[in-house]
């Protein structure tokens, strides 16, 4: 294999292919292939093989029905052509994981291209820093639906990077697989965004010129902008020829990106700086808390302290340092852009970017030039040795932690059963009450116990995870899902000016709480069911 030019140039940026065929790289392709498999299987096995819908993935689980429609008002606008090519519509588990999985290799691959890997080690870890982390797992456990189409959007991504770095004219190739990713999940864009800013670092690290890195950068934006200028149109396009128009008052939708205001960017910059340090060095884990930060605040001091000593490399000039910490200082907020553009809101499923602060570090450990004044050779390789271990420290913490979720939703999903079993049998023996014909009202939330069972403690705050019901909510939409779709009952929701109206009726005030006597009555020719809690 012709290794040599990559080899040669570092971290350096390249203007056209190697002449290397990738079909020949084949230990690389292999190491890619079982670490992905390996950390993808331990970490998410579980839920591929369990149905255990909620939440979103309840609701959108014949996506015909509810889904496809949804994600294009939230400026998804790809995903229903994505679901048409590769798996229908249905919530399909085992083969959303495979997909996913393959995205993943892929993701996983070009990554090792970008930074010119060639260390197992780093490859093998590379693929648990992708596969087994907090993203991909609540994004698994609560919005399967999404996994799939969230990794093509990563490995979209990855290769608008990827073809920046590696083609002549690769800004203005990489646009097209960045339009892509906007179109399938957003928040992607951060993940390209910190991709390059590290791989200018590196280049900076290596001894690569300021104009050169410089121009490469500026490349780059005009790849960013360009892809923001042809998703816009082509969502555009596709909303003029669909009878849905964006989603103005939701969270997720990508109006809240395109109204935001430039004077609340010092604030939102400020308070995205701070929680994404903090959501690094404190995430979640099934560790607990003290040893996590620990780790992370020793891996972060090793990581500085690499990173210095690459400054100090006689190939680096003085505004090549500069340049290289002004960039450093920006991947933090380039980490969580997506909190910016949303005008301050992100959650798990958003913070993907963040873990490749590991990748970093340890590209940092392994490329340290050797300084005599300043370090030994032997010490070079303890240092990347305690960055090697600690990294495989927290990717099992991230497998256990993955286990915890999906057991904890098979709980739930198992208990949910058994509490509506009980409700229907109570609905049915109500007189009045005619299945399939009768409007149903479900009045509070149900009481199902699981927020106190030892064990689930550190998980509980994670998106997807705060409530243990698997209707979620006070609509009538997400009943009618775990009806049809789950105990396969013909129950007929009320329609939302009924459901709306029982919520505050004083008839329905004087039920006692589900399971007494009078909890389940008809009212109105309504059947109403009054649960134990309030959302407000």
């Amino acid at each position: 294999m012709s290794f040599n030019q990559e080899r040669s140039d570092g971290c350096g940026f390249r203007s056209r292919f190697s002449k290397e065929n990738l079909l020949t790289d084949r230990r690389r392709l292999n190491v890619c292939l079982v670490s992905v498999l390996f950390w993808g299987l331990a970490a998410h096995a579980y839920v591929f093989f369990h149905n255990t819908f909620s939440h979103d993935s309840l609701a959108e689980f014949n996506a015909a029905v509810f889904g496809n429609e949804w994600k294009m008002q939230l400026g998804r606008v790809f995903v229903p052509a994505y679901r048409f090519l590769f798996r229908g519509d249905l919530n399909l588990p085992w083969l959303i994981g495979v997909l996913s999985l393959i995205f993943l290799y892929g993701a996983v691959y070009l990554t090792v291209r970008i930074f010119h890997i060639h260390r197992n080690i780093i490859m093998f870890l590379l693929g648990g820093i992708y596969a087994a982390n907090l993203t991909v797992s609540a994004t698994a456990a609560t919005y399967i639906n999404d996994l799939d189409s969230n990794m093509m959007a990563l490995l979209m991504a990855v290769l608008s990077v990827f073809l920046w770095k590696k083609t002549k004219r690769g800004y203005l190739w990489g646009m097209v697989p960045l339009c892509i990713s906007l179109g399938l999940y957003q928040s992607y864009i951060s993940t390209a965004i910190t991709l390059i800013l590290l791989s200018m670092i590196l280049k900076l690290l290596k001894g690569g010129e300021f104009k050169t890195v410089v121009r490469k950068g500026l490349l780059a934006c005009v790849m960013l902008i360009g892809a923001g200028i042809l998703y816009l149109l082509a969502m555009k396009l596709l909303l003029m020829f669909s009878p849905v128009k964006l989603k103005s008052d939701n969270y997720n939708s990508v109006t809240g990106f395109l109204s935001l205001q430039f004077s609340a960017l010092p604030k939102l910059i400020g308070k995205d700086y701070l929680r994404t340090v903090y959501r690094i060095v404190a995430t979640a884990s099934s560790y607990p808390q003290w040893m996590v930060i620990s780790v992370h605040a020793v891996l972060l001091l090793v990581g500085g302290m690499s990173f210095v000593i690459s400054l100090s490399n006689p190939k680096v000039g003085k505004k090549e340092r500069i340049l290289a910490a002004v960039l450093l200082l920006l991947v933090p907020i380039a980490m969580n852009v997506a909190y910016i553009l949303s005008g301050g809101m992100s959650h798990e499923l958003m913070h993907f970017a963040f873990n490749l602060i590991y990748v970093f570090l340890l590209l940092l450990a392994d490329r340290m030039e050797w300084n005599r004044r300043l370090l030994q050779f032997r010490a070079k390789k303890v240092l990347a040795a305690l960055i090697v271990l600690m990294t495989f420290f927290i990717l099992w913490g991230n497998v256990r932690l993955a286990n915890t979720l999906y057991l904890k939703k098979n709980m739930e999903y198992d208990a949910n059963l058994v509490f509506f079993t009980g409700v229907v049998d109570r609905m049915e023996q109500t007189e009045g009450y005619e299945i399939g014909n009768t409007q149903v009202v479900f009045v509070e939330l149900p009481v199902i116990q699981l927020e106190d069972a030892p064990g689930f403690e550190s998980v509980s705050a994670i998106a997807g995870m705060w409530r243990n019901y698997v209707p979620y909510g006070t609509d009538p939409w997400s009943y009618q899902a775990y009806f049809k779709y789950v105990l396969l009952n013909p129950a007929r929701m009320a329609e939302q000016e009924v459901w709306s109206e029982m919520q505050d009726d004083p008839r329905v005030e004087e039920m006692p709480i589900y399971p007494a006597m009078g909890s389940v009555a008809m009212i109105d020719d309504v059947m109403v069911v009054r649960f134990g809690r309030r959302t407000n």
